[in-house]
Parts: structure tokens; C-alpha cells; sequence
């Protein structure tokens, strides 16, 4: 008997297969290094995929099998080295007080929460009373007040005490989130070192701070709660406000309310149309809308559903403009590829797993819809 394979099969691009070898190894490597057996059971999965899809095309490549077998060995690595850097971070030293001295990157208030200013703060270096030791972690302080500092400032704090996260899973969130360690204090002073005449994050974060003031200003209540959430992806006045929240939960849409692709595209479309009433080319036109998008990105607040269409719309505008051939699929699997290659943890969560597996489902159903029925 004959195995009839669809046609849009062969259509998919070979990146898939290289893509799932490296996830199929981050899978076991975090199933033999946690002894989690979920873990070890999806990687059958994974290869039991691999292998229906090679057998989809009509010749498997010997280039593209070699890459294969790097994406095996190059997941390999990069779990390692994930591993390897923020377990590395000197917890026996900071089980102690120690100064560190490093330069605030971000912050964020949550007032329904005991320690509602969260800092995170670069490492330069850590000195306790033995040793000085140079460090590049991104930590994250938790206050009761708001450190008397500005984004981009160079800052000493003392008596700060960073012990092991107890719970695996949380660790693994807070490597997931690029943060090597988390400490709790209810005031901190602090010193100042030193502050850049001119900053570009101080001024991006200052600028983000007033249009978020101002439109909670402008807007009631409820309208800012949905508008914060869906536009800007700042979910704050959301949660405060749980009679808006609660309604989505009980209809299992409360997914609606994170911002996502679909968003991202209404944002597009909406400065596409602008566009056309500008008498100027097709070239300065996409430069502008390149700007437009780029500084609504830098003036909100990310997330991994957000970033996956906000680089896939980079990569469609790169092709469309060099007049390179390209396909949603052969973009969005690129785009996962360069995410996990970035941060392999990423695989683990859920929010990646249902942005990128979700996409993918809806890439490959309308691939099946555009084949003619002669082709299946």
C-alpha cells in the first residue's frame, strides 16, 4: 500500500527540520539534566515528527542533513552555556551582604504588591568584605520605595544579600527572563557614581512614563484599563481593576487582552493607510513605516507574541524590499530559530510554545487552502 503524503508537505520549508532537531535536543537535554520524564517522552514526539516529515520529501539532501546534525549539536551548546552562566553567578558570596555597584536598566511599579518598585540593575562588580569580584548579570531588586535613581544611572547599593532560588522552576523562569538573581528590601539607599549627560534608555523610559501618564489622563478608567493592556502591553490597570478581568476568564478569551501580532498588524495597516495620502515613493514610504512601528516597539512594553510578529514584520519588509522570495512559513520558523538561539529556554514556557505553535497551525492550514486541488 502506497502512503499518500499531501502535497503541502513538500512546501514547507527545509528550516523545520533543522528547527526541530534543536528542539527535540533542548527537550532531552532539560529532560536528562532535571530527570523531568514529560520532557523525555516529548522528544519520541518531536523525533517521530521529524522523521514523517523527511519522508514527505522526495529527496532528503545531504547539505540539509548535516545541518540537521548541527542543530542537534548547537542546541547542545547553547543549553550548556545558558546553564552554565547563570549557574556561575556567586551565590556563596551574596548569601552575605555585599555591595554591588552597576547601572539601573529598567523599572516598573505594580502597587498591588508588598515590594511594588522593581529594579533591575546591571552588574559591574560585587565586593564583599574578602574579595572585588567583575560581574555583567542583570539582577532584579524588589522596594517598598523607589530607588532615588534614573534609567542609565551608575549606582552603588549596600547591604544587598541574593541567596539560591529553592524552586527549580522559578530559577528557570527568572534564566528564561535574562535575570541571574532577585533580592527583596524594604528601603535601600543608595549612592549615585555617576550620570550621562545624555541617555537614550533614560530618555526612551521618561518618554514611555509621560504618554502612559497622559493617556490615563485623558481616558477614563475602564476605556485606559483595555487601551493600556491591548495597545501599549501594560496589564497593571487591568489587574487592579478585576470586574473588567473577570469576565474574559469565565468566557476563556482573557487571551484577547494580551497584545499580540494581531495588533501589531492593526498598527501597520492603520499607519499604511496614513501613508498612502503622502505624495512621496514606495521606498520612503516603507522607511517611514519601518520608523513609525520601530518607536511604537521602543515607547511599549514587549512581550514574546509581540516580538515574534514585530521581527517577522522586519523580515517581510527586508525581502519585500531587496525582492527576495519569501513565505510566511519560511519566516516564522527563521524567526523561531533566531529566538531560541538567542535564549533556548524559551521552549519550555508556555507563552512561546502557544505564540510560535499556534502561528505555525494557522500558517500551515492556509497552506492547505492555497494549494490548488490539482497540486494535492
Amino acid at each position: 500500500m502506497n502512503l499518500q503524503i499531501p502535497k503541502p508537505l513538500y512546501f514547507l520549508p527545509p528550516i523545520l527540520l533543522p528547527l526541530i532537531a534543536y528542539i527535540a535536543s533542548t527537550a532531552f537535554y532539560w529532560g536528562v539534566t532535571t530527570g523531568s520524564i514529560p520532557a523525555i517522552y516529548g522528544i519520541y514526539f518531536l523525533y517521530i515528527g521529524a522523521l514523517f516529515i523527511a519522508l514527505s520529501y522526495k529527496k532528503l539532501n545531504p547539505y540539509l542533513l548535516i545541518f540537521i546534525i548541527s542543530a542537534l549539536f548547537l542546541s547542545l551548546v547553547r543549553n550548556y552555556q545558558t546553564i552554565s552562566y547563570y549557574h556561575s553567578f556567586p551565590f556563596s558570596i551574596t548569601q552575605n551582604t555585599v555591595t554591588i555597584r552597576g547601572t539601573l536598566s529598567n523599572y516598573s511599579y505594580n502597587p498591588t504588591s508588598r515590594f511594588s518598585h522593581c529594579h533591575m540593575i546591571t552588574l559591574h562588580s560585587i565586593h564583599s568584605p574578602d574579595s572585588e569580584l567583575k560581574s555583567s548579570y542583570t539582577i532584579q531588586l524588589y522596594t517598598q520605595k523607589k530607588l532615588c535613581a534614573e534609567i542609565g544611572d551608575s549606582i552603588e547599593l549596600a547591604n544587598i544579600c541574593f541567596k539560591r532560588p529553592k524552586d527549580d522552576e522559578f530559577h528557570r523562569y527568572l534564566m528564561k527572563e535574562g535575570i541571574a538573581a532577585t533580592a527583596f528590601k524594604q528601603e535601600q539607599p543608595i549612592t549615585l557614581l555617576s550620570r550621562n549627560s545624555i541617555s537614550v534608555t533614560r530618555w526612551l523610559f521618561n518618554t514611555k512614563q509621560t504618554l502612559f501618564g497622559a493617556f490615563k489622563t485623558a481616558i477614563n478608567n475602564q476605556t485606559f484599563a483595555f487601551f493600556s493592556a491591548i495597545f501599549l502591553g501594560e496589564k497593571t490597570a487591568l489587574k487592579q481593576n478585576k470586574a473588567l478581568e473577570n469576565p474574559f476568564k469565565q468566557w476563556g478569551i482573557v487571551h484577547y487582552l494580551a497584545r499580540s501580532g494581531l495588533h501589531l498588524v492593526i498598527i501597520i495597516s492603520l499607519c499604511s493607510f496614513l501613508l498612502r495620502w503622502i505624495p512621496i515613493g514606495f521606498l520612503y514610504k516603507q522607511l517611514l513605516l519601518l520608523i513609525s512601528v520601530t518607536l511604537y516597539s521602543l515607547l511599549t512594553w514587549s512581550s514574546i507574541s509581540f516580538m515574534r510578529a514585530l521581527l517577522i514584520f522586519f523580515m517581510y519588509t527586508a525581502c519585500m524590499l531587496s525582492r527576495t522570495p519569501h513565505h510566511l512559513m519560511q519566516l516564522l520558523l527563521l524567526c523561531c530559530f533566531l529566538f531560541l538561539l538567542i535564549n533556548p529556554l524559551y521552549v519550555l514556557f508556555l507563552d512561546f510554545q502557544l505564540s510560535f505553535g499556534l502561528t505555525f497551525a494557522l500558517a500551515w492550514l492556509n497552506l492547505f487552502r492555497t494549494v490548488s486541488p490539482k497540486q494535492k
